[in-house]
């Protein structure tokens, strides 16, 4: 930006160097000019008056006057980016305000994640930060975990079993770990966790039609527990649906089943939502088991339990837990996932049901 100031009145009542007979005639309206008149020059130009020196010069481009004419001082204009301003008023009007407190910004601080955002100072540009989720520091920088934004230290803490949210103060024995808020919804008790299983596989009948007569047990179990049954301990494993068929052979090599046992073992410590998913997913195995006992490749029995699963979340209202299926550690559950929902695009349940069928 540069300001300029011209002379606007030059008074020359005759220019005795100037031949008694020169014609000098007007820039703008071209009208003849006396030697003996006053005029005004600017720039090797000649105006008969203000008002056609005026429309001669460019407009403000806030006000729309011409510069000569404007607000400011008599003479004085601004120059910006290739456009003129007739006053710093008029210029101050044509800058981008501060997002916060509304004053114009002329050299300031530019948002990088919304350019077209403009802060005054530094000051103006902290109070957009962020703050910790944890020790309500102001950042320039941070880590991103489950929608919520933590500090580089913060992000360091143990992560909640439940939440993945660092900043889990509660350890049990078995070496997980909660927040508060997620310990305080935790299913523990196993009364009220048969009862929410034995609600789950209702609604599973009900919403999708799908039942077996199976007699399953239920266990809730710690993660060591489920470990030794699993065989190894990793606790993005939350579940395990476990048969037991005991038969004998007869004379023609026939088998007759003599007894079944089936068992469901799940993670204590869940939220509600996880709780319900993971139940969801084991019962699944049994309709697995029940309706399409050939099926045994693992694309196709977790991919087959996730998307029932996955149907059932939606009818809970908790569609939000699908998306840790996407995100799974396991990547060929994962991957599984993916699989069956672009079955289930095509046609539902039905065609998810129709694959298994040919599959098995």
């Amino acid at each position: 930006m540069k300001k300029i100031f011209f002379s606007l009145l030059v008074l020359l009542p005759l220019l005795w160097s100037t031949p008694a007979r020169a014609v000098i005639y007007c820039e703008t309206c071209r009208q003849t000019i006396l030697s003996t008149e006053s005029y005004i020059t600017y720039e090797g130009k000649t105006y008969c008056s203000q008002k056609c020196f005026a429309q001669s010069m460019p407009k403000c481009a806030t006000c729309g006057k011409s510069i000569a004419d404007g607000k400011g001082l008599k003479g004085g204009f601004v120059q910006a980016k290739g456009k003129h301003y007739c006053s710093d008023e008029c210029f101050q009007k044509s800058l981008p305000l501060c997002a916060v407190c509304g004053k114009p910004v002329q050299k300031g601080l530019r948002d990088q994640q919304n350019p077209d955002k403009l802060y005054c100072s530094q000051e103006c540009y902290r109070t957009t930060l962020p703050k910790c989720a944890l020790c309500g520091a102001v950042m320039q920088s941070w880590i991103e975990v489950e929608g919520a934004k933590y500090c580089s230290q913060c992000a360091k803490l143990p992560e909640c079993f439940n939440c993945q949210r660092p900043g889990a103060g509660r350890e049990s024995k078995d070496g997980r770990r909660w927040c508060d808020s997620c310990l305080a919804l935790a299913v523990m008790d196993q009364a009220a966790a048969q009862q929410m299983f034995d609600q789950v596989r209702r609604d599973i009948k009900k919403h999708l039609n799908i039942f077996t007569g199976d007699t399953i047990a239920f266990h809730m179990v710690d993660a060591d527990s489920l470990a030794r049954l699993l065989g190894h301990k990793n606790f993005a494993e939350r579940g395990l649906y476990k048969y037991d068929v005991q038969f004998t052979v007869n004379k023609k090599k026939q088998k007759k089943v003599t007894r079944e046992l089936f068992d469901i073992y799940i993670l204590s410590g869940l939220s509600p939502e996880h709780f319900r998913d993971v139940a969801a997913h084991e019962l699944a195995h049994d309709i697995n088991y029940r309706y399409f006992p050939k099926v045994q490749g693992q694309r196709e029995v977790e991919g087959f339990a996730e998307y029932v699963s996955a149907r059932m979340n939606q009818y809970w209202g908790q569609e939000k837990v699908n998306q840790s299926k996407i995100r799974n550690q396991q990547k060929e559950y994962a991957q599984a996932y993916k699989y069956f929902l672009k079955l289930g695009e095509q046609g539902g349940l039905k065609a998810v049901w129709e694959y298994m069928e040919r599959q098995n």
